[in-house]
């Protein structure tokens, strides 16, 4: 086989993965769209999502996202890939120290003394975890909303404009 042959090939190759990719990513869009809660249910998820990525629980982003759709009774799915998508690191090289600022700001006065149990490493640690916790869970509450009413909007939109195409479709099926 010629040089240029094998190129071409890992071309179509690699042209097939990504169109494979794109077919899959498209049905899972669609999925998500016709899921059988409707675009609220998806929505509550992507909020609760949303909600736990803000948070200062490296690791638990995940568990605490999906309980906390469970609980709204949203989707687990799409609280799991919007925390995913906001809970990273890189947006919590923003996130973090945002929300130490407003935990300082809303609890001014460290507490008094913690437990005396944990080495002092770990007790130098626990007010800026409480601050950290604090301000996550006021961005948490002024970011959720907001991004429960756009995603509910766009796969609202999304949902119409599928109908729309599918009925055009069956129209001029049944014109042929």
């Amino acid at each position: 086989m010629r040089r240029d042959e094998r190129e071409d090939g890992a071309a179509g190759r690699a042209g097939g993965w990504i169109a494979a990719l794109r077919s899959r990513a498209a049905m899972h869009w669609r999925m998500l769209i016709e899921s059988p809660g409707g675009p609220s249910y998806v929505a509550r998820g992507g909020a609760a999502g949303v909600f736990a990525g803000m948070l200062p629980a490296f690791g638990a982003h995940l568990l605490l996202a999906i309980l906390l759709a469970f609980l709204i009774r949203g989707g687990r799915g799409a609280a799991a890939a919007a925390c995913l998508l906001v809970g990273n690191p890189l947006t919590h090289a923003v996130i973090l120290p945002t929300s130490y600022e407003i935990g300082r700001w809303l609890l001014p006065d460290p507490p008094g003394p913690h437990a005396t149990w944990l080495p002092a490493w770990a007790a130098d640690l626990v007010p800026v975890a409480e601050e950290a916790l604090a301000g996550g869970v006021v961005l948490g509450l002024l970011v959720a909303p907001p991004a429960f009413l756009i995603l509910r909007a766009v796969l609202r939109r999304e949902a119409a404009r599928m109908e729309r195409r599918e009925a055009a479709v069956s129209a001029s099926s049944r014109r042929s």
